[in-house]
């Protein structure tokens, strides 16, 4: 990155004295000098030095200082996206935080009565009766970046079923990542009720047979995907607008959660505000459905 911004910073320089020197000389009789600060954001000093001479008497010199501020987000070009601890944690902001301690988080189901949850040593247990099922919290994750973090394990210990994680899931639209046991992974795209391929499967050595961390960071509408801290793939993120996140459960495949994390990734800005008297947490009202114009 240091190397990037010095390029940037040295071709600059070089368009500003090339540019300048050719025109301000010969039409003004100014001599710019260029300077370039290393500071947080790139400063370009342009010192126009004006001479005027009158006569054989005496010289005068005008010195007028322009500054041009460029307000580049270095922060933000500072971090590594394609690595797992390439954004630092003073740059997050936690939007919703469940590790199962014995406090109700308020999980949604899309049926209650075929879908069963239970808590047992700050690990929850979530399964189906009938059918595929979703797990899941009401975030709204439609603006700027977000990082969801989960870590999460089949109850079968032979299970041949995929672990699946929904995101910015709506009634029929949403995106779907799964890991499955013979290691290989996927990612899928419904759009009003259509799924086709957004990753084909692929095989990877960072699946492991227990417990599994899948973490998710969308930024700059680019979406990355680890398994156990490793990256595994990133795409562009497609157009969805969905407040649905969580984990999709089969009659077959029964899963724990160990923890389940979602982070607002601080340098976005005009992104949405997840703070609230509740810590942080946030739950849909119809006011705010309506507004986001979602499902």
């Amino acid at each position: 990155m240091k190397s990037l911004i010095n390029n940037l910073k040295s071709k600059i320089k070089a368009i500003f004295n090339d540019v300048l020197l050719k025109n301000c000389k010969k039409k003004h009789n100014f001599r710019p000098r260029i300077h370039i600060l290393p500071t947080s954001s790139l400063f370009i000093g342009i010192e126009f030095v004006h001479i005027y001479q009158t006569y054989n008497l005496m010289k005068t010199w005008y010195t007028l200082s322009l500054s041009l501020l460029f307000l580049l987000p270095l922060h933000a070009q500072d971090w590594n996206l394609e690595t797992y601890d390439g954004i630092p944690s003073k740059n997050k902001k936690i939007a919703f935080f469940d590790d199962f301690s014995g406090t109700d988080k308020s999980w949604k189901k899309s049926d209650f009565q075929n879908t069963l949850n239970s808590m047992d040593k700050g690990e929850c247990l979530v399964e189906s009766k009938q059918s595929e099922q979703i797990f899941w919290q009401d975030l709204i994750m439609d603006k700027g970046g977000f990082e969801l973090e989960v870590r999460i394990a089949s109850q079968k210990a032979k299970t041949k079923e995929p672990i699946t994680i929904v995101l910015a899931g709506s009634k029929e639209n949403m995106l779907t990542f799964e890991i499955k046991p013979e290691g290989t992974y996927r990612a899928d795209v419904t759009k009003n009720g259509a799924e086709t391929d957004f990753i084909g499967e692929q095989a990877s050595t960072s699946i492991k047979t227990d417990y599994n961390k899948i973490t998710i960071r969308q930024f700059n509408n680019e979406i990355y995907f680890f398994i156990n801290e490793q990256l595994v793939a990133n795409r562009p993120f497609p157009p969805l607008t969905g407040y649905r996140f969580g984990i999709l459960v089969t009659p077959k495949n029964p899963v724990i959660v160990d923890y389940f994390l979602m982070n607002h990734l601080l340098e976005t800005k005009g992104s949405a505000d997840f703070s609230s008297e509740k810590g942080g947490e946030s739950t849909l009202t119809k006011e705010e459905r309506s507004r986001h114009k979602m499902d």
